[in-house]
């Protein structure tokens, strides 16, 4: 169920000051100026503002568990991913609603999840695989490719 969505209109407009957790959160997504984002999870709201004061063209929030069909975006961001299965659907979330190019950025705060994450991503068809450590734990982003899941091809 989707709780919040906003659409940017011509005005400039300022959010609050965020934590450091959604600081470095939004600074993996970058570039955000004119994306559209699906946010993912608790502490939803306070990404959006963020996105917000960063430029973002549009975002909309749903949880890990949502079977309704998200719009296509840029970015996804997770900003507590709490185990493996919340990664599990996200991953599967962001395969649908990822356009291509676009990227995923979870916020693993326990530390614990990130090389499982990182595999099943990989597993997943996304690229540029990577984590990177922040006050409060991994930041794990990755790509999602322009042509879509390479499938290999075996000759008799």
């Amino acid at each position: 169920m989707v709780a919040h969505s906003f659409a940017r209109s011509g005005a400039a407009r300022s959010a609050p000051p965020s934590t450091p957790d959604v600081a470095a959160l939004l600074d993996a997504a970058e570039p955000i100026q004119d994306a559209r984002a699906l946010v993912i999870g608790p502490e939803a709201l306070e990404v959006l503002c963020g996105l917000i004061g960063r430029g973002c063209a549009g975002a909309t929030e749903t949880s890990v568990a949502a079977r309704t069909q998200a719009d296509p975006a840029e970015i996804l961001l997770m900003p507590h991913l709490a185990t493996l299965s919340d990664a599990t659907q996200a991953i599967a979330l962001a395969r649908r609603a990822l356009l291509p190019c676009g990227r995923i950025v979870l916020n693993d705060r326990t530390g614990a999840l990130a090389g499982a994450v990182m595999g099943l991503l990989r597993s997943a068809g996304f690229s540029s695989v990577r984590a990177q450590q922040h006050e409060t734990g991994t930041l794990i982003t990755a790509d999602w490719p322009m042509f879509g899941v390479r499938q290999e091809v075996r000759h008799a």
